[in-house]
Parts: structure tokens; C-alpha cells; sequence
């Protein structure tokens, strides 16, 4: 395991870099709490990155995109408007680590002092870009920071031979190395009624575990994501004989509103409803992962794709832009 200051030293010469491939016009700050940052490639398309506190503000996450667009097009969010524009290179997805480390060091957060966190939640699916496992290889190279995965696990050839590289990088991997999937329902037919791409169904999901369990040291359980709305089927009796709470944490997180969520009819969900879900999978006993937005994300609907609506109108004197 990498100690602490040897990883302060690599971040320190990864943030001295100048990034080639990206280039960040504008940062969107919320209190002391969330950085929003566009991104704008070569070819003029844009995406967002995020750097944040986590949980009881015990860490920094830096959340990153991995696609431009997203290929899955769930119907909560924003990003599935315009589907899959294309992957993000390796060296783009380093130069926006490099971007999003750089911002936040010039906000004055104290990165070499509290721990961070790499996370590719952001945007676009990491099972399905061709470039994420050369780009995991030279995270663990240049700058090996506690990594998690998310992903809602396609059902395809490149998904599966993607995750199976990923676990031979974590095999060795010099820090926490996590994996995160989001199940989004206990129901496996409104789960992929969510989106318009195949997805691995349950038994192919604890087959994948159990291929995480047995081939990384030391390993954590895998979250499983949901993000629920009103409308969620959420039970855990639905699920826990295949995805047993041995191998398999929970975090519930209540569908911040988007434009295209309301358009298919989602609504927010209750908080008695949600105080509800959590209970249940306590008591069936899982272990609960904090995950619920805050009242910035709420109060700003910071949804992941909103920011880009915003952006380009500023940057050109409101009018909208395609990208």
C-alpha cells in the first residue's frame, strides 16, 4: 500500500503537468462544498467533471466523466438526451483528473492533507470505453489514488472483457480499489426499463463478484447504487438470495429532478418512503452506504448533464449550443 507521502509527491508532479488534450474556460463553485467543471475537447465538445467532499466531508472525490454523452440513456438522466457522442481517450480522461486536481489546489482545498478519491460516476458508461483500462493503468502508475468504478454493468463482450482487465489491475492495485454498480431497482424489468442498452441481469451480476471476491486481496463489498424515484420497486427480498449482503453494500440515493426524468413521468420520491427503503435493507441486513444528494445538489438541481445546459449559454452569450 502507498503511503501518504509518497502519493503527495505524485500528485504534486501530476498537477505541475499542463494538460494537451482539454481545456477548462470556467469553474462553477457552490459554497465550499462542490467544484463543477466543463471541459471542452479538441474537437469542441464539452463534459463535466466534479470535485466534492464525500461523506461527513471525511474526503475529497474527484468525479469524472468517461464518455462524452452516455450510451445507456436512462430515463432519469439528463445525459441520456443526446446518447453516446463518443469515449473519451485516455489521454483526455488523464488530463481531466490533472484539470479537476489543478482547480481545486488553486481553490485553496487541501488536498495533500485529507484523502481523495478517484471516481468515474460522472458521465458515460466505464465498462464501455475501449481506453478506460489503459488509462486505469497509468492511474496506477502516475497516481495511484483510492479508486472506484461505477457502472450499471452492459451486457455485452466488450463489458465483460473490460471488467475482467479491471480486476487484474486491482489485484496489485497500491490503494483502495473499490467497484460500484448501479442496480437502480430490486426489479429486473423495470431496471432495464430504464435504459435502451442490454444489462447484465442479477445471476450474471453475483457471477461478476464473485469473480471481484475471489481474484482481489482484501476486497470491500460492492455497492449497488439506486437511484429511486416514487415510482422504484425496492425490495430487498427481491434480491438477497443473489445478492447476498456477504458480498454486497447498499446506498440509496433519491432522484435529484431532471427535465427528461419528468418527461417520462418520474417523480421525487417521499422521505418517509425513502426512511422507509433504507430500514428495510438495514433490516434485512445489508450495510447502508450514506448516499443521499445534499441541499446544494437539490437547491441548484446539479443533476449530472444540467451543468451543460448552462455553460455553453454563458460562454456564448446565451444562446445555446450543440455540443
Amino acid at each position: 500500500m502507498i503511503s501518504q507521502q509518497e502519493l503527495n509527491e505524485k500528485i504534486r508532479k501530476f498537477i505541475q503537468k499542463d494538460a494537451t488534450t482539454l481545456k477548462s474556460l470556467a469553474d462553477f463553485h457552490f459554497e465550499d462544498s462542490m467544484i463543477k467543471l466543463p471541459m471542452e475537447t479538441k474537437d469542441g465538445k464539452i463534459f463535466e467533471a466534479t470535485f466534492c467532499y464525500g461523506y461527513k466531508r471525511k474526503q475529497f472525490l474527484a468525479a469524472l466523466s468517461v464518455q462524452i454523452g452516455c450510451p445507456s440513456r436512462c430515463k432519469f438522466c439528463q445525459l441520456g438526451e443526446k446518447g453516446l457522442i463518443r469515449n473519451l481517450t485516455d489521454d483526455e480522461l488523464m488530463d481531466q483528473l490533472n484539470l479537476v486536481l489543478k482547480t481545486a489546489y488553486k481553490r485553496n482545498y487541501p488536498i495533500f492533507t485529507t484523502p481523495l478519491k478517484l471516481t468515474y460516476v460522472m458521465g458515460g458508461e466505464p465498462l464501455a470505453n475501449n481506453y478506460i483500462v489503459k488509462t486505469l493503468r497509468r492511474v496506477k502508475e502516475d497516481i495511484p489514488l483510492k479508486l472506484k468504478i461505477s457502472t450499471i454493468f452492459p451486457q455485452s463482450v466488450l463489458a465483460n472483457g473490460t471488467f475482467k482487465e479491471i480486476v487484474e489491475i486491482a489485484k496489485d492495485y497500491p490503494n483502495i480499489f473499490q467497484f460500484q454498480i448501479s442496480l437502480n431497482s430490486t426489479d429486473e424489468k423495470y431496471r432495464q426499463s430504464l435504459c435502451t442498452i442490454p444489462l447484465a441481469n442479477f445471476k450474471e451480476i453475483r457471477q461478476a463478484a464473485e469473480c471481484w471476491f475471489k481474484n482481489v486481496p482484501n476486497p470491500r463489498k460492492i455497492n449497488l447504487t439506486f437511484t429511486i424515484s416514487e415510482e422504484t420497486p425496492l425490495d430487498p427480498d427481491d434480491i438477497i438470495d443473489i445478492l447476498p449482503p456477504s458480498m454486497f453494500a447498499v446506498r440509496l440515493r433519491p432522484w435529484v429532478p431532471t427535465k427528461r426524468g419528468e418527461r417520462y413521468g418520474l417523480k421525487k420520491i417521499m422521505d418517509s418512503k425513502f426512511k422507509q427503503a433504507k430500514k428495510k435493507f438495514e433490516d434485512a441486513g445489508y450495510c447502508y452506504i450514506p448516499g443521499a444528494a445534499g441541499e446544494v445538489e437539490y437547491d441548484f438541481k446539479l443533476a449530472p448533464g444540467e451543468i451543460l445546459k448552462i455553460y455553453p449559454m454563458i460562454k456564448n452569450g446565451g444562446k445555446q449550443n450543440d455540443s
